[in-house]
């Protein structure tokens, strides 16, 4: 069994579960594994995990009163818990049982309790205790959820024979909460390699004359930690109290005694042997040597993490590269001592030492087609030097207008508009653009700005939701110096938002899915941020509309606030379904086409939630369908996750040029799901750090693809993203579903009331406005 080093879903604190929480559905298995493409050997960040199948885990749930509402609540959770089981009632709880942090807690035994039973906790200094369920004195009800049996989830790995999915994600998510639990608690070792370990030290003799920044430091990470004695084994482990720079060599026992070394020498028979290291004082008058100090288990992590450290130590770990990157993980695994946990040993839990390695395969990129002739892609790339767009549209008339506060005439000169003119007639972005006064309404307006966003919201309100005229922001700055580069990336955008097109896909898997009339979708929700529980959440759809799976449509909606399944999904899909008749009309005539097959990309759902999704969203797809009375289609339905720490570490001879794996990487075996059908694909090439591929797991095929079709499409669709020369990280509709999520501010009234209140939902949806008719075939969010 693989598990990934840093895990997140289904991990995180959640109410108690019950294996009836969820919709049982039971999704498409694996048709097969993938052959296409060029066969590479690469070392993953999963590590082998096994679990001995005849534990049984029990799942109990916890109610604290009174309720922990100030501070930090889930800190002072764990450290409830932590005091009910190693010093309230520690003869109950052993072995002691790993706890999630809210309302989950599992034991590797049942414990000689009743169903629910209630426990007192004092966690006061006072001497005479708080009446009970008062602060500081905690009433714990535990109550008997069920039995975790790990055996169903080994079985399910090695033969299939799976219970529903909801056991294995309870499983799971118990074996998040033991893993997560042993790396919140301090685990048995020697103090010496912790100080090393954590002050970066790599020789001993580099703990002499620490610096006093250094002490500190330590003080601040290890003071009240309690450590045992390896010179005195029966004795009661003390809290550290201070660090001190000088060595035993320097330190004397009393005022003209002895040296600490010689003590130790003189009265156990000890010879230090790093009698230069700092020292160590667990009382005001007793320091000792690092080397016989052992950190005691068990202990609860109770220091707060420094966010400003935090936040640059993961900028600068997700920008190493890969080898600096699995280098760092494989460190990181040895420094948690998932070995030492008790919690991890009683649940007959370990995990290997060395990063599992996994075979994956490079697939072909797909052509891209350009007026003139397709461009081949190497490596995710091509270059737009000389070439033309399918489409190219016509600007007619144009403004420029100039909104940075004191601008003048003389700031942005015609020179300057020559720039940006002379790039797009090389890409034949129109034919005359000179001719501003023979047509009395302009169809572009070019807006100058200094990167505002509150103006840039309120002028595309004006064009997209108002007036229904195309307009492109540029920045003042950019246009002042132009060059090539901006102002083809500013051609691109234009051509689009003018109904052209700038290219296509031509591949194989494209042209197969162009048999029958088809539409491909994106979906994605975008939620509040904290603080802000009174602003909705917002879904958005995209849909292709042609047969070259270039142009889309967008809609978004406003709904419940934190709620990731699109409640208007139904809504949403008739009016794309409206607009790709309205597209086959203009183009050839036919208004009466219906799509045969539908293929679903579905952004930013997590595992828990793929069964919900599927009786949710699929069938509203459907409903869709026959509320405009039109045969339903054959779905392919998808979820493409991005939050997931999977990433993967090719040899040198394999890697591109940042070293990581090339575009087109893909991976169906190993550290893939066992049964369900589900791959990575790393679509995209490095720029910076480590690449981190999309995760596509497949919830419903009625389109019988293969492995080897679906995985192709799927990066084929990462080749038509029409504003850039390379390929992208996910699909190209979701891509766009994204960019129509993030442009949710523009679509409201900005006149509206939309404050907070008992209405605010329905206010926000009667403040929210769809694109100009005159815009909703073309792509304006680019």
């Amino acid at each position: 069994m693989a598990y990934n080093s840093y895990t997140s879903q289904p991990g995180a604190p959640q109410a108690a579960l019950s294996s009836q929480s969820l919709p049982v559905v039971n999704f498409p298995r694996r048709p097969g594994f993938g052959s296409d493409g060029r066969k590479l050997q690469v070392t993953t960040n999963h590590f082998e995990l096994t679990w001995a199948g005849q534990h049984l885990i029990t799942h109990y749930s916890v109610d604290i009163e009174p309720e922990i509402t100030a501070g930090d609540v889930t800190r002072r959770k764990y450290e409830i818990i932590d005091h009910l089981q190693t010093i309230s009632y520690p003869q109950v709880f052993s072995p002691r049982a790993s706890y999630d942090g809210d309302k989950n807690l599992y034991a590797s035994a049942e414990y000689p309790i009743g169903k629910t039973e209630n426990f007192h906790v004092l966690m006061t200094k006072k001497k005479s205790p708080p009446p009970p369920g008062s602060p500081g004195h905690f009433i714990l009800r535990l109550t008997i959820v069920n039995t975790v049996r790990p055996q169903l989830l080994m079985d399910y790995i090695r033969n299939g024979q799976a219970p529903s999915s909801n056991e294995v994600l309870q499983i799971l998510n118990c074996l998040n909460v033991i893993l997560r639990q042993a790396a919140i608690h301090w685990n048995e070792g020697p103090l010496l390699d912790v100080v090393m370990t954590y002050l970066n030290k790599r020789n001993v003799r580099d703990l002499q004359n620490l610096s006093d920044a250094e002490i500190n430091n330590l003080n601040r990470y290890l003071k009240d930690v309690r450590v045992r004695f390896s010179h005195k084994p029966g004795m009661k482990g003390r809290p550290i109290h201070k660090f001190d720079k000088r060595g035993a060599d320097k330190i004397e026992l009393e005022d003209d005694g002895p040296k600490i070394t010689q003590y130790f020498l003189d009265t156990y028979n000890v010879t230090l042997r790093y009698p230069y290291a700092c020292c160590v004082w667990v009382s005001k008058t007793a320091a000792l040597p690092l080397e016989m100090c052992i950190i005691e288990p068990g202990q609860l992590y109770r220091k707060k993490i420094n966010q400003g450290d935090l936040t640059r130590e993961m900028i600068a770990f997700s920008n190493r590269k890969p080898d600096q990157r699995i280098n760092t993980i494989v460190q990181g695994l040895g420094d948690m001592m998932y070995d030492r946990s008790d919690y991890m040993n009683n649940a007959g839990l370990r995990v290997g030492v060395q990063p599992i390695q996994c075979e994956g395969r490079q697939l072909r990129g797909t052509p891209v087609e350009y007026k003139d002739g397709k461009l081949d892609v190497t490596n995710g790339a091509w270059n737009l030097r000389g070439k033309e767009f399918v489409r190219s549209a016509s600007v007619g008339v144009w403004v420029v207008v100039n909104l940075c506060p004191g601008a003048g005439r003389g700031s942005f000169s015609r020179q300057q508009t020559q720039e940006l003119v002379k790039t797009m007639e090389l890409l034949k972005v129109g034919n005359d653009v000179r001719n501003r006064y023979k047509v009395p309404k302009p169809n572009l307006y070019l807006i100058i700005t200094n990167g505002s966003a509150d103006l840039y919201t309120r002028v595309k309100h004006w064009g997209d939701i108002v007036m229904g005229v195309a307009t492109q922001h540029v920045r003042l700055d950019k246009v002042t110096r132009p060059n090539m580069q901006y102002c083809a990336n500013v051609a691109m955008k234009i051509n689009l938002k003018l109904s052209g097109q700038n290219h296509f896909p031509m591949g194989a898997a494209i042209k197969e899915l162009a048999k029958v009339p088809f539409m491909v979708f994106g979906a994605d929700t975008s939620h509040p941020g904290p603080g802000e529980k009174d602003k909705p959440s917002i879904s958005a759809l995209a849909a292709s509309v042609d047969r070259n799976v270039t142009v889309y449509v967008t809609t978004v909606r406003a709904q419940e606030g934190k709620v990731e399944i699109l409640k208007d999904l139904q809504e949403m899909t008739q009016w794309a379904i409206a607009r790709f008749q309205e597209y086959q009309k203009a183009t050839i005539g036919k208004s009466n086409i219906v799509p045969q097959t539908v293929i679903f990309y579905r952004d930013g759902v997590s595992e828990g939630q793929f069964a919900e999704v599927y009786t949710s969203e699929v069938q509203a797809i459907r409903s869709a369908f026959e509320a405009m009375g039109l045969k339903p289609p054959k779905i392919t339905f998808m979820v493409v996750g991005k939050r997931h720490h999977v990433r993967f570490f090719p040899k040198r001879s394999d890697a591109d040029r940042t070293e990581n794996a090339p575009a087109g990487f893909v991976v169906d075996t190993d550290v893939a799901h066992p049964y369900e059908w589900d791959f990575y694909l790393q679509s995209h090439a490095g720029l910076l750090g480590t690449s981190r591929p999309m995760h596509v797991s497949v919830v419903a095929d009625e389109n019988g693809f293969s492995a080897d079709s679906l995985q192709n499409l799927t990066f084929a669709l990462t080749h038509n993203f029409p504003r850039a020369t390379r390929t992208v990280s996910i699909p190209t509709p979701v891509y766009h579903a994204d960019l129509a999520c993030g442009r949710a501010p523009i679509h409201f009234d900005p006149n509206a009331d939309i404050g907070g209140g008992l209405n605010s939902l329905e206010a926000y949806q009667n403040a929210l406005r769809q694109a100009h008719k005159n815009l909703q075939q073309s792509m304006i969010w680019m």
